[in-house]
């Protein structure tokens, strides 16, 4: 009987004694357990089924839709539990080694343990597979749900009623109102003459009282007082930006705060006061949610407009149009309010149809005159901007608006088509669609107001951006509005949502899929892993980028590296940080791509083929800062391109010329080309300067003058001695050339400035002459007499023969 070597008897030992008498129990309670979930869900479905059945109203499904949400959502945290539990389970049974082929056998306390975990795991597994089921099926009721009401919003649209230009409902509909108001006085009557309710109300007449005084105060004083101080705030000279921004965000606060306040006293003081009976304390609870809206439309457009404060303007339009605009929105926020106020209330109150009908055709009607109006002001501001700055004749064949423009002239023909087709819809009779294509229309507008002011003050957090020239802004404060734009836009996706009807579940379980991702090729992408993945990276990146400064700037100059090798060092320690970087990322974003390596590998092939001259220029880097042929600062020549070496990037080296213009060089060129390295190993170098003596020149004596200004120079190196060479009989003269090294040839063409200004001075006071070309021209003439040309004889020059030279006589 084969058993277990020592270490797997020790590692069985410390597993059996967690679990010898906690298996079985642990099992025997999972399997419990999971009946009971099995029941509790089962009990759940069938209750939502029922009431699915019996749900009347759109309030009934939408509350159902929020129970079976919960549900399941606490199915979901089930499964993912238990399916932790049982990885948990498994890598301890893995920790017990494989289990014994056929035939053998196993040490007693190891097979025990070995069952226990499988039961366990048995169990486990049936609590998830319990919960996966039971997220199935109330997936299943929730579509059922959400097709039942995109059923009854379908009918409810496409249902027709009576025209509110019918002129028989409007007597009906005054009736109404005037009974509503004789009701709200009768309620408050009523509550008066009951004595119970007229002593509880004396005895909070005091706080009530107070209670509006306080919201008058806030709305009358505080108020103005406030504005006051923004105003001249915003308006005194040498006001930094900083405290634009500060008194900007104030503003907006105090606007939002003052009113909501306010309306909370006023709201406070209503239902404690317990005077005005239920029909007004219905009509205030449903005006406090227009007046919400109001608010923020209030804030909004002192903002965007501020017609008093031009400095705090978000907008580009005049004073004039900024107060129009201004006074638009808040007719559009108050025709809001009160559609809420009224049409809620009437609608809670049981009114009947007709009444809804006129009361909803003269709330759509207003709201569409003002964002008509709306809409104009800002067609009129765009054509008076096009007329002064008109655009540039060379885009006239490609569009060159900015996209901003672009989504101006969207929302503007998405506004003129509310305008005209929601107040037609109230015409025609279609109730429902008329007001849910009017108030989300209000609602976007309100959202995407609120994103562009955001957006706004992240930009002028950020700052302007600097003058031509002028140094740069730090990366974070550049990257700011950026990130705004990219949180502001995942905000404002769920209120969009909602504001054209989606509940708070329908985004959680949107959001919840979209965290979930999606699975490709067996490896599950989500934003969290993405994000994950992105921070993970860019922490290891930045430590890279820390180290690598540090390296250069501290570590090896003190080790004594040379520049050049300082340069190698760091960037093969960037590669390797960066690829270190990439795996530990992958592995904290969870992302495991052994699924994806038979596609890679297929990929591989094709890609290598597109990619095979990047792959041979990044080895031939690697090659470079390994075996560092060239290094940054050599002085090279490249293609007959003479320069220095500044930087070897992965794929290619750029080579800065003597004109200072930037030379980019694959790498693989300085690989497989010749390359010549003035600087490769040190910086001597030796100079080659060409000279010329005229015939008759005494030349022992232009070689002495030759020897001592190379000699004499501080540049040139004693040994070896400078080398004066007679090269040729030439032409024009005699050929010398001085040969001289140089301590740094980089200093070669200074050098051989300076050598030719001596040369020419020791020359010119010694009398030695330099040669300089002489050329005969010999120009044809005609004979008088026989008109044949007669070219100049060798011995003597006739008239109209004339000699040129060059520099000499």
């Amino acid at each position: 009987m084969s058993r277990p070597g020592f270490l797997g008897g020790l590692l069985g030992a410390l597993v059996c004694a967690l679990l010898w008498t906690a298996g079985p129990a642990v099992a025997n309670e999972g399997m419990a357990s999971a009946a009971a979930l099995i029941a509790d869900w089962e009990r759940r479905e069938q209750t939502a089924a029922e009431a699915l059945e019996a749900a009347e109203t759109d309030l009934e499904l939408r509350a159902l839709r929020q129970a079976l949400d919960a549900d399941r959502a606490a199915a979901r945290e089930v499964a993912a539990a238990q399916r932790r539990r049982v990885e948990a389970l498994r890598r301890q049974l893995e920790a017990l080694g494989p289990p014994p082929t056929e035939g053998a056998s196993e040490d007693a306390l190891v097979a025990t343990t070995r069952r226990q975990l499988n039961e366990q795991i048995a169990a486990e597994e049936a609590v998830a597979s319990a919960a996966q089921l039971a997220e199935t099926r109330f997936n299943q009721l929730l579509e059922t749900v959400a097709a039942d009401l995109r059923e009854r919003l379908l009918n409810r649209l496409t249902t027709r009623g009576p025209s509110p230009l019918d002129p028989r409902l409007w007597p009906g509909a005054a009736q109404d109102f005037a009974a509503f108001a004789e009701r709200a006085v009768a309620d408050a009557a009523e509550e008066w003459r009951d004595p119970v309710n007229r002593e509880h109300a004396l005895d909070r007449a005091p706080v009530a009282a107070i209670a509006f005084l306080a919201a008058a105060g806030l709305i009358v004083v505080v108020r103005n007082r406030l504005s006051g101080w923004l105003a001249a705030s915003a308006s005194r000279a040498g006001a930094t930006r900083s405290r634009m921004i500060a008194v900007a965000v104030i503003g907006a606060l105090a606007r939002i705060a003052l009113p909501l306040a306010a309306l909370a006293l006023v709201g406070f003081g209503v239902t404690f006061s317990k005077l005005f009976g239920e029909t007004i304390e219905t009509l205030v609870r449903n005006t406090g949610t227009g007046l919400l809206y109001f608010i923020g439309a209030y804030a909004l457009a002192a903002a965007f407009y501020s017609p008093d404060v031009p400095a705090m303007r978000l907008t580009a339009l005049p004073d004039k149009e900024a107060a129009k605009a201004r006074t638009a929105v808040m007719w559009l926020a108050g025709v809001l309010a009160l559609d809420y106020a009224v049409v809620g209330a009437l609608d809670r109150l049981r009114f009947a149809e007709n009444t809804l009908i006129v009361a909803n055709f003269v709330g759509v009607s207003l709201a569409g005159a003002f964002l008509w109006r709306l809409k104009r002001i800002y067609e009129r501001s765009c054509v008076a901007y096009a007329v002064e700055a008109p655009p540039d004749p060379a885009d006239a064949e490609e569009d060159a608006r900015p996209i901003a423009r672009q989504v101006g002239w969207l929302m503007r023909s998405a506004a003129s088509l509310v305008a005209v087709a929601a107040p037609l819809l109230a015409a025609a009779g279609y109730f429902a669609a008329s007001r849910d294509l009017m108030l989300p229309t209000l609602r976007t507008v309100g959202v995407i107001g609120l994103v562009v002011a955001l957006f706004d003050l992240a930009r002028e957090i950020a700052g302007p951006p600097p003058a031509e020239g002028a140094p740069d802004r730090p990366l974070l404060q550049r990257l700011t509005p950026v990130i705004a734009a990219v949180a502001l836009f995942f905000a404002a996706m769920p209120l969009l949502a909602m504001a054209w009807g989606a509940s708070w579940s329908d985004v959680v379980y949107v959001a919840q899929g979209v965290v979930d991702g999606v699975n490709v090729g067996g490896v599950r992408f989500s934003p969290l892993a993405f994000f994950t993945f992105l921070l993970v990276f860019g922490v290891g990146y930045a430590l890279t980028s820390v180290t690598q400064r540090v390296l250069r700037s501290s570590v090896l100059p003190q080790m004594g590296v040379a520049k050049a090798g300082r340069s190698a060092l760091t960037a093969v320690v960037g590669y390797i940080g960066v690829t270190l970087a990439a795996l530990i990322a992958i592995a904290a974003a969870g992302l495991d791509l052994s699924n994806l390596a038979i596609v890679a590998g297929a990929l591989s092939v094709g890609v290598g083929f597109g990619l095979q001259a990047i792959v041979n220029n990044f080895v031939s880097g690697l090659i470079l800062l390994i075996e560092r042929p060239v290094k940054v600062g050599d002085w090279i020549q490249v293609n007959n391109v003479h320069g220095y070496v500044r930087k070897i990037n992965v794929r290619s080296t750029e080579i800065e010329t003597f004109d200072r213009s930037t030379y980019v060089v694959p790498n693989a060129d300085l690989i497989a080309q010749p390359v010549t390295n003035f600087t490769h190993t040190n910086l001597v170098g030796r100079m080659i300067v060409p000279v010329r003596l005229a015939y008759g020149a005494d030349i022992r004596r232009a070689e002495t003058i030759l020897r001592e200004v190379a000699t004499n120079h501080p540049m040139t190196l004693r040994r070896p001695a400078p080398q004066i060479l007679f090269r040729a009989f030439g032409q024009d003269g005699y050929e010398f050339e001085i040969r001289a090294f140089l301590r740094d040839v980089n200093f070669i063409f200074a050098v051989m400035s300076d050598v030719q200004f001596t040369i020419a001075e020791r020359f010119a006071a010694e009398g030695i002459e330099v040669p300089v070309a002489r050329r005969d021209v010999r120009i044809r003439t005609e004979t008088p007499e026989t008109g044949d040309p007669a070219l100049e004889p060798p011995a003597a020059i006739p008239p109209g023969v004339a000699r040129l030279g060059v520099g000499g006589a």
